[in-house]
Parts: C-alpha cells; structure tokens; sequence
C-alpha cells in the first residue's frame, strides 16, 4: 500500500519538532497507530482526524485530506441525517463516480470553490483537479 500521506504527516511533525506521543496526544490515538500511519502499516486518520491535523500543523487541509484520500483510494463523507439533500446527492455521486466526465470534475471543483469562498476560506486553486493533481506535491 501506498503511505504518501504518512510521508506527508511524518515531515509535518518532524519539522515542527513534535514527537508522536504530541500527536497521539492531540488525536486521542496510541502512539503506535500514529507510527503505523507514518510508516504506511496503517490506512490514513479520517477525515475528522485529517482536519485536526491541518489544526495542530497550522496549514491548509486540503494538502493532507489530498494525501489522506490518495493513499486510501478512496473517502467518506459524513451523511447528516437532517440533510437529506446531502444524502441524495452523496449516493448519485457514489452511483455515477466512475462515468464522471473532465467536464462534471470540473463543474464540482468549481462548486467546492464557491463553498470554500463562502465558508471564508483560502480560495482553493484556480486549476482543474487534473491541474491541480499534477502539482500537488510541488507547493
């Protein structure tokens, strides 16, 4: 299995001189699993986990939640119940994800950069998510 993300997490807390008991201890997660991740033995936090990462690193999410979901090869979105809008659009995604053209990958990027405006959010890169893929590892 690939570990970018563990990679990526490992460079976060060495460079911020942390040890993996301060993470583990931000997390509420044992050392080892936190070893396991960096390692790339263990699958990546979850979402909620990645965010507070960004939190403790003080950077943006969106660098880990990219690891976090290419080394999975996949992720979950969190379905609440009193949204059941959120929960029909999350299953045509599921159902419809592989015959997603450029063009639907495009027209959801832009969505999730009019919520991240809205939200006050640093606005996510202007490029396309293949752009964007390309050079991910660069910033």
């Amino acid at each position: 299995m690939g570990h970018q993300f563990g990679i990526m997490l490992r460079d976060f807390r060495t460079s911020r001189g942390m040890n993996l008991k301060d993470v583990a201890n931000f997390l509420g997660v044992s050392v080892s699993l936190v070893s396991d991740i960096e390692a790339g033995r263990r699958q990546p936090f979850d979402l909620p986990r990645v965010k507070l990462l960004a939190k403790l690193f003080k950077t943006n999410e969106e660098r880990l939640l990219h690891a976090a979901i290419s080394t999975r090869g996949k992720f979950e979105l969190e379905a609440l119940p009193q949204s059941p809008g959120k929960v029909d659009i999350a299953t045509t995604l599921a159902r419809y994800w592989d015959n997603l053209s450029a063009e639907d990958l495009d027209a959801i990027h832009e969505i999730g950069r009019r919520a991240a405006e809205r939200e006050g959010a640093k606005r996510p890169s202007d490029k396309t998510p293949k752009e964007n893929n390309r050079e991910h590892w660069d910033a």
